[in-house]
């Protein structure tokens, strides 16, 4: 999709390192969920970004990304961490199916720009797990009270969110906001089922595994 090539993939590309100096401190549910999860559980991080969640999982995970940049960056955090990294989207991953115990998409498919493309990545996301496998996923929240991310119209759930980099340049990047529940839709689309969901940092959060 030309909306999401534009002000998603490319501008993570341009703003990488400068983004991945202010992604350094993991959320407290992340980090809670992570460690909860059995000893030599193996899973995956879905839109890794910089590999921020590498450092705080005892785990397994391999990180996924389709910022080139940025997994760059994930790469050189892996190096000391039980994690590797590579690049693809979520919407064509190469993981075998049914082979996780776990996986993670952290503000990340709130990128994608229609409905049917991100219950296809929630499809995705619930085919590489295990039986047993569970998946935590955050969406930015229409509820939060950041007015840069606010539209015209309130009903608007489509935004774009300004980026200025340290040389003064603003990219826009393109952000579809959940509204309370939303989510919950979605992964039933999907075929999943939800075990638990809450509201962090201005992002909804779900624990999902399958539906059956």
């Amino acid at each position: 999709m030309e909306k999401e090539n534009t002000h998603v993939h490319q501008v993570y590309d341009k703003i990488a390192s400068h983004f991945s100096n202010t992604r350094y401190k993991p959320w407290p549910q992340v980090s809670k969920y992570l460690n909860a999860l059995p000893k030599g559980s193996i899973g995956a991080d879905i839109g890794c970004g910089n590999g921020k969640y590498f450092t705080c999982s005892p785990n397994i995970v391999i990180g996924s990304d389709r910022s080139v940049e940025l997994i760059k960056i994930a790469l050189r955090r892996s190096v000391s961490t039980y994690s590797d990294a590579f690049v693809c989207d979520m919407l064509n991953m190469p993981y075998r199916n049914a082979s996780l115990d776990f996986a993670i998409s952290i503000a990340a498919i709130h990128h994608i720009s229609t409905q049917d493309r991100r219950v296809q990545a929630i499809k995705n996301i619930l085919a590489v797990l295990a039986p047993h496998g569970t998946a935590l996923l955050y969406v930015w929240a229409k509820e939060q009270t950041n007015k840069k991310i606010q539209p015209e119209n309130p009903d608007d759930l489509d935004v774009m969110v300004p980026w200025t980099t340290p040389d003064g340049t603003t990219y826009s990047r393109y952000y579809h906001l959940y509204r309370e529940g939303d989510i919950n839709i979605e992964i039933k689309l999907a075929g999943g089922k939800l075990i638990e969901s809450g509201y962090e940092r201005d992002n909804h959060w779900a624990v999902i595994t399958h539906a059956v």
